[in-house]
């Protein structure tokens, strides 16, 4: 459960944005361009919630709307002489959306980051990835490896030799665990 919009701090935020690697940034930086198809510089109160979710973030609407409101600034086009301006059509920044997803980023909790990956390599709850769902999850990107290349990636992570990767195997990975591996 990612944690609650209630404790957002934008201090801190832009402090964890800054504590971001490069490839972070990239990447949070993508995912607003994504779904800011017309290079606006912001994302609506209803694009918002899907760039979040281009990093890996499902928030429940509650909490959308509480960062929206908090966060969100006024669109230009609106006169707020003549009455206040609906949640609805507040704006999210990149520079706001950068840091929101750093803090929720920094505050991940890898396991449950990893249990979400795990249901993409096994979808069919066998409890193993295999060469073949391997193979499945890049025909479905559109990343076609060769089956060597796929083999190469079940042996890192086959710590037994037994040709197939377990959900603790993939965990572990996932959560940047270390392992003395015999050759």
């Amino acid at each position: 459960m990612p944690p609650s919009a209630a404790n957002f701090d934008m201090h801190q935020a832009r402090r964890d944005l800054a504590s971001l690697s490069q490839e972070w940034r990239t990447n949070i930086q993508e995912a607003f361009s994504l779904i800011d198809a017309q290079g606006n510089g912001f994302l609506s109160s209803r694009e918002w919630p899907f760039a979040l979710q281009a990093l890996g973030f499902h928030l429940p609407k509650p909490e959308t709307y509480t960062l929206l409101c908090a966060h969100g600034v006024v669109p230009d086009d609106f006169d707020q002489q003549q009455q206040q301006c609906p949640p609805v059509r507040y704006r999210i920044t990149l520079e706001v959306f950068e840091a929101i997803a750093a803090w929720l980023i920094v505050r991940r909790d890898p396991t449950e980051a990893a249990e979400e990956a795990w249901t993409l390599f096994d979808p069919r709850n066998s409890g193993r990835i295999t060469v073949d769902s391997l193979r499945s999850v890049c025909a479905e990107v559109n990343s076609p490896l060769s089956d060597a290349d796929l083999r190469k990636m079940i042996d890192a992570l086959d710590l037994t030799g037994k040709g197939w990767v377990s959900k603790d195997e993939f965990i572990d990975m996932a959560r940047g665990s270390q392992w003395d591996r015999k050759a």
